[in-house]
């Protein structure tokens, strides 16, 4: 069952959602989009996403494509479309949270300060990395392999150079 990315056909395996990954691109040149098309795929074939968004723009997986009719299961912490308020010191709690309980969610950073934004990520993403490494039987990171729930596309290292890096280039841009 392979993941659908284009509309020229272009697909992805299914095996991607347990791959280390990297969407390299110019400024405005569809990053974003791409891993939006990923998240989507993912969850139309009932694998668990996770994401932090920088930018507040993530929660429209909850609306259809059209934005008249529900969309993904997904749970909103933070942000102004919030389904739960997001707390700075709250990325322990949720990593855990959400590998116990298994659903998909979207943490919305985007309207907390650089510092605040740097704390959730940094505590969310070693809170993973520890799950992972004193989960029994845990071969490789990853949610499906080590926890029995559904799979975490990046090594929390990842996770946390990536997010590091967009709260820098957010930051520094104003909205």
């Amino acid at each position: 069952m392979p993941l659908r990315i284009g509309k020229d056909g272009f697909t992805l395996p299914i095996e991607l959602v347990t791959s280390t990954q990297a969407i390299l691109a110019r400024k405005r040149s569809g990053k974003s989009y791409t891993a939006s098309v990923q998240a989507e795929e993912l969850l139309r074939h009932k694998q668990q996403i996770a994401t932090i968004d920088p930018t507040g723009a993530w929660w429209g997986l909850r609306s259809s494509a059209g934005g008249d009719g529900p969309g993904y299961p997904v749970v909103v912490f933070g942000g102004d479309h919030a389904d739960a308020p997001l707390e700075p010191h709250a990325g322990r709690m949720l990593a855990t949270a959400l590998v116990e309980h298994g659903f998909s969610a979207i943490f919305d950073v985007g309207l907390m300060v650089t510092e605040d934004q740097i704390r959730f990520t940094s505590d969310f993403a070693s809170e993973l990395l520890r799950i992972n490494r004193t989960a029994p039987g845990c071969t490789r990171p990853g949610f499906r392999r080590c926890c029995g729930s559904g799979p975490f596309p990046l090594h929390p290292r990842e996770i946390l150079a990536h997010a590091e890096a967009s709260i820098q280039s957010f930051s520094g841009r104003g909205s």
